[in-house]
Order: C-alpha cells, then structure tokens, then sequence
C-alpha cells in the first residue's frame, strides 16, 4: 500500500530515549526499538501506545495504528510528538487539522531534536516550505546515518513530486540499513513513478523476502504490477495479502481497482463494497465508493455516474465532510457534457471548501485542482475570459504557497490556454514540466506535431491509474 492522500508520511527516530520518567523498564525497552530520540513524555502508556502505533503505521495497519495512536495522546495530553504522528496518520482532516494545531502549540515544552520534527512537519502542511526544509535539513545534519529521517526526507520529497530526490533518499536509508522494510517499500514506489518498473520488481521481491508473514509487502507488489499494466499477476498478490490478513482494506479495494481497469465494471462494484465493509471511519468509506462510482464514468453511463455520485454528495454533506464533497462535485464536473453544468460544478465545489475545517495544505492542493480544470475546460470552450481568471486565481495561490502542486496545475492551465490561441510552441515547454500528470501529458499531445504526439499518446495509454483524470483521457 502507498502511503496517498491523508496517510501520506511519516518516519520517527531511532537514537537514545529520555526523559521516560514513570514509564517500566518494559515499556522503555519496546519504545527503544522504535525511538532513541529524546521525548518529552513521562507516561509509561502512552510511550508504549506511540511505539506500537509507529510499528503498525510502518507496517501500513491504519487502523489500528490510529487507533494505538489515539491511546497515546489519551495518556499523555502533552505529549507533541504523538499529537504530531496522530495528525499524519489519520483519515479525518478535522482531527488532523486539530492535532497539527496541538502539537504546535505544545512544541516549546518539547526538546529541541523535538521542535524541528515539528516545525518540518507542520511547516509543510501550511505551505511553509523554507522553514520545513530548514528543519529537516538541520535535523538531518545532527542525525546523517538515521534511516527513519532519511526515510521522512523520502516521503516528504514524494508529496511535492521531486520523485527523484525521494528516490535517492530511500537509497540513502538502504546504505544505512538494506533491509529497512519501509524504505523498500517506498523505493519501489519511487522507481514505478518514475516509470521504471522493471527497477522496481526486484526491490518489491526482496521486501515481500523480507516480511513473508505481513500483508503489506504483497499488497504493495500488487499495486506497483498494477501501475504496469501486469493486471492477473496484481490480483494475484493482492489475493495473497489477503490471505495473511483478510481485513487487510487496502488490497479488497485494490481487487476492485484493478477490475474496473480492466473493464470489468460489474465484477468491480461489489469488491467495492466488500472494501467499504472492513473500515471503520466514514471519509474511507466515501472515498471507496467513489471509486466505484467511477466505474460508471468509464463505462460511459453518465446517467449512473450523476446517480451513484448523487447519493455520495449528499452523504458527504450530510456528515459535513466538506472537502470530500468538493471532491465530488469536481470529479462530477470532469464528465459533463455542458461546459455550463461543469462550470456550475467547480463554483459549487470551491464553495463547499470554503466552508471545510481542513489544513491549509488540504486546501490548496484541492483548489490547485478545481481552478486547473477550470482552466483547461474554459480553454477547451473558447471562454478565455473563464480561462484568465482561474490562472489568475492559481497565479496568486502558487505566489502564497509556493507549493509545487500548485506550480504544476498553474503550468498545466497556462499550457492550455496557450494551446487555445493557437500558441504551442510557448505552451509545450509549460507542459513538458508536468508531463508526470495526466491532464499535463494528455494537452502535452495535443500541442506537439503529429510524430511526437503519437507517442505521447502511446505514453498515456501506459498509465494505469484509477483516477477520475486517466478515466476520462481514456
């Protein structure tokens, strides 16, 4: 499993522990396998109830590494760092963005190894990102042969799309420790974003070695034959994953992804649902069931696809799941036929953001992408003064963020434009920069002479994603 959206990230250290006060020999002994560093909890509990949690989320158990997690901050309400782990592991963006906002404000009672985990992390969910790189270098420099930093480094680099300095990262945690699981894991995610797939097969073989008895390594195999195409070998080892832990969520809905890839919409539906049944949390649930709901999309039923998409608006409504909504109602706005009703669509769902409690970086990547699609549609329609106003928009919110999410949309929407007035050569250069998205390689195609066009296309038709974006290039 890839660590996506909400789950995205994290490490911890393993240096010398401090500072543990109340806690048993026991418990410190369990804690010092995963720590070292120094901490600033005397709570014995919650000590034990952070280490397990960590294990668990290194191991992808979600769940009960939440839950675990949750336990920790229970027993020690002080206690930063496990606010801060909390917040990057769990699915609800209120509690994730309550929990950033505590480990904040608990930071000047943590140590200074502490402090800069947490100016890293939560500077890089507000979009402040001189001061999370500022931190993670520093940290870097005290603890150079910490495979879990390198491994943090790692998947921060992969969240702004820097695949290749993700890459080197992981590489540097393997010369320290060449049998550090997550390190492996995200390797050969590395390698299969960067299209090399036949890189990432023998990393993925050695990590399932490497845990036999976990389901993750299975699962993670499966997705990365999945991203190449290898489509009955990746319902294989999903099947396997299975097997070892039959709650194991990540691979039903993956059984269910890769059907609906290959065609097999009605087979994919109940998967679905067999999926949405093993979560506990509701924002899981919904984001399963869109996927089912794209099945519709790519069988082009649109009819079903506003009905399926329908019922799931107005249950994210109903659980004032704002984002999720926006979500929604923007994958619904990708296949309107009328560029009115589209339109409609993305006004609705930057409205339902502006009235979500989520982080700021939530916010922006999601707006990143209404106001890019906005963009590209009001190009695509002939509205350039549509067009100017979404780029303007996304102008200002690169020029506030500098995130790098927003960069590419920005490129992407400026790349469209130019392509509608007839200008390719300036576009081209715009969309070669974000040639790893879909929406970016697709115009790229569009404004490239006949020759290097087919191979683009040739390019896109290698993708196997399931995204609302690859469905419809499809």
């Amino acid at each position: 499993m890839f660590r996506n959206r909400l789950l995205l990230l994290l490490f911890l250290l393993s240096l010398s522990v401090a500072g543990w006060g109340s806690a048993t020999a026991e418990e410190t002994a369990e804690s010092g396998k995963v720590f070292g560093f120094p901490l600033t909890s005397t709570s014995g509990p919650a000590l034990k109830n952070l280490s397990e949690g960590i294990n668990q989320w290194e191991n992808l158990q979600l769940t009960n590494s939440v839950r675990r997690l949750r336990e920790a901050v229970k027993a020690d309400p002080n206690f930063a760092i496990a606010h801060l782990q909390l917040a990057e592991t769990t699915p609800d963006p209120a509690e994730r963005l309550r929990e950033f906002k505590r480990a904040e404000q608990l930071a000047a009672r943590a140590t200074s190894d502490e402090q800069l985990m947490i100016r890293w992390f939560t500077g890089a969910e507000q979009s402040r990102f001189v001061d999370a790189i500022a931190a993670m270098n520093e940290l870097l420099g005290r603890y150079p042969k910490n495979k879990r930093l390198q491994f943090a480094a790692a998947t921060f680099y992969e969240r702004q799309g820097a695949h290749d300095r993700a890459l080197e990262a992981c590489q540097r945690a393997l010369e320290i420790d060449p049998n550090y699981g997550p390190a492996l894991n995200e390797l050969g995610y590395e390698y299969a974003f960067l299209r090399q797939i036949e890189k990432a097969i023998p990393v993925m073989e050695k990590y399932i070695a490497l845990l036999p008895k976990e389901p993750n390594p299975q699962d993670s195999y499966a997705e990365i034959l999945r991203m190449g195409g290898h489509y009955d070998a990746a319902l294989e080892h999903y099947r396997k994953a299975l097997e070892l832990d039959a709650h194991f969520d990540s691979s039903q809905v993956g059984i269910a992804d890769t059907l609906q890839l290959m065609g097999r919409f009605a087979e994919s539906r109940p998967e679905y649902e067999k999926a949405v049944s093993m979560v506990p949390d509701e924002l899981t649930k919904l984001m399963y069931l869109e996927r089912s709901a794209q099945t519709y999309v790519r069988a082009k039923d649109y009819a079903g696809a506003d009905k399926a998409f329908g019922a799931l608006l107005a249950r994210a409504r109903e659980e004032r799941m704002s984002a999720e909504a926006a979500q929604i109602l923007r994958t619904m706005a990708m296949y309107q036929s009328n560029d009115d009703k589209a339109f409609s669509l993305l006004d609705e769902a930057a409205a339902a953001l502006r009235t979500g409690n989520i982080s700021s970086a939530d916010n922006a990547a999601a707006l990143s992408l209404i106001l890019r699609d906005r963009a590209v549609r009001a190009s695509r329609a002939n509205r350039p003064q549509i067009a100017s106003k979404a780029i303007a928009d996304l102008q200002a919110l690169y020029d506030r963020t500098s995130r790098a999410d927003s960069l590419k949309a920005l490129n992407i929407a400026r790349g469209a434009f130019l392509i509608s007035q007839n200008k390719n050569s300036e576009a081209i250069p715009l969309l070669l920069d974000a040639q790893d998205d879909t929406v970016g390689l697709s115009l790229l195609g569009t404004g490239l002479p006949s020759e290097p066009a087919e191979e683009v296309r040739t390019r896109l038709a290698a993708i196997h994603e399931v995204t609302i974006e690859q469905a419809m290039v499809q």
